[in-house]
């Protein structure tokens, strides 16, 4: 078990004093209300009759949501239909397309003897994924522009939570991106194919199809939740590793502690810090009273070192288990695509141990960290290796 000091610094430090003085509190100036227990969290997340997903609507934009944003009935209707693309073997299936992306990266740079894990890597993976899954292009240029509006649908999305009117040139970006979409669904109309899209546009819900728009806000989430998470994932999974060198030849022979390794990673390093909640009624948290339409932000990355739900909670443990963590939600806002999330972490990984077995990071060379407020991961992580490694 080892304490990460990297992984200590900043919010870490402020969410175990909360934890202590404050696990309920409202803020004086925004009264927006801040969750840090692990119970209390959860006990927000599944609380669907009281608290209300739908933060778009919230603030006036709805062409916003996606199936993250929704409430009950609709969300669980969609949410069904969505289930269906992300079967145990929709997923395995991905397993070559992820393998052969990963090992192509390898190959551009094996004599290089350098690489940015998330440049290289981390960032460009899911993307190509997901592409391949809806059946878009998946040339450089198209995932470069699938990655542009995933993160800036991300950073609208914070706005939204701070409450504040999202710049103007990223709410272009995203209505290019509901408009891409909504355009690729109608030309599936025309001419099916065999990829997901296709598969939206002849889905019915309670014998309905599902409208232009629902398909495109499927598409939004799939594409941003898809993209966001394991980039981060993948970058911070990384990091521990080049501070825990020992593990490296562990994880690749034993694939259990590669699992559990990959769990802790998600709840150490948490990618995504805090979700968005209003009250829908009034309604209780703990010993205080929440009013309707009173903003709730829950801090899943402060629930995740609770102490009294994980055993020396500041420390990472490759093999802690149980591992409850926060880190993909709770409840029925649960992350439908989360092992989709964990195979492109757990292939890629075990791919760059396995074929530059002495990567690390590279001491000339800054880390470069992600600057939005609810995420938690790299922008940059170059590595360096011996060129001409294990093929």
């Amino acid at each position: 078990m080892e304490k990460l000091y990297e992984f200590d610094a900043g919010d870490y430090k402020e969410y175990a004093i909360r934890r202590e003085s404050q696990p309920i509190f409202q803020d004086p100036v925004s009264k927006i209300w801040h969750i840090y227990s692990y119970s209390e969290i959860q006990k927000v997340l599944v609380d669907t009759e009281s608290f209300s997903s739908e933060i778009f609507e919230k603030v006036g934009k709805p062409e916003l949501k996606t199936l993250a944003t929704m409430d009950r009935p609709r969300h669980k209707d969609l949410r069904q239909l969505l289930a269906k693309a992300f079967t145990s073997d929709i997923i395995n299936a991905q397993v070559n397309h992820i393998q052969e992306f990963v090992d192509s990266i390898i190959d551009q740079v094996i004599e290089k003897g350098e690489i940015d894990i998330v440049k290289d890597i981390a960032f460009p993976l899911p993307a190509y994924v997901i592409a391949k899954m809806l059946g878009l292009p998946t040339d450089p240029a198209s995932i470069q522009q699938l990655k542009e509006w995933a993160i800036a649908a991300v950073q609208v999305a914070e706005s939204a939570i701070g409450r504040a009117v999202p710049a103007a040139v990223l709410l272009a970006q995203v209505k290019e991106m509901t408009d891409y979409f909504a355009q690729i669904a109608e030309q599936r109309r025309a001419q099916p194919q065999l990829d997901l899209m296709t598969a939206l546009v002849q889905a019915e819900v309670g014998g309905m199809s599902l409208t232009t728009e629902e398909i495109s806000n499927m598409c939004k989430l799939v594409a941003v939740a898809g993209f966001d998470t394991s980039t981060i994932f993948i970058g911070n999974a990384m990091h521990i590793l080049f501070q825990l060198p020992e593990l490296k030849s562990e994880l690749i022979s034993n694939e259990a502690l590669m699992e559990t390794f990959l769990e802790e990673v998600l709840r150490y390093a948490t990618p995504f810090q805090a979700f968005a909640r209003f009250a829908k009624k009034e309604t209780q948290i703990g010993e205080f009273t929440i009013n309707a339409g009173d903003w709730v932000m829950i801090f899943n990355g402060s629930g995740n070192r609770d102490e009294k739900v994980f055993d020396n909670a500041d420390e990472f443990n490759p093999q802690r288990n149980p591992n409850r963590h926060l880190s993909f939600g709770h409840g029925i806002h649960y992350c439908i695509g989360a092992p989709l999330g964990r195979l492109e972490a757990k292939i890629a990984i075990a791919t760059l141990l396995k074929r530059l077995p002495d990567i690390r990071l590279d001491p000339n060379k800054p880390t470069e960290r992600l600057k939005p407020k609810v995420q938690f991961g790299f922008t940059s992580l170059p590595a360096i290796f011996s060129t001409g490694a294990a093929n």
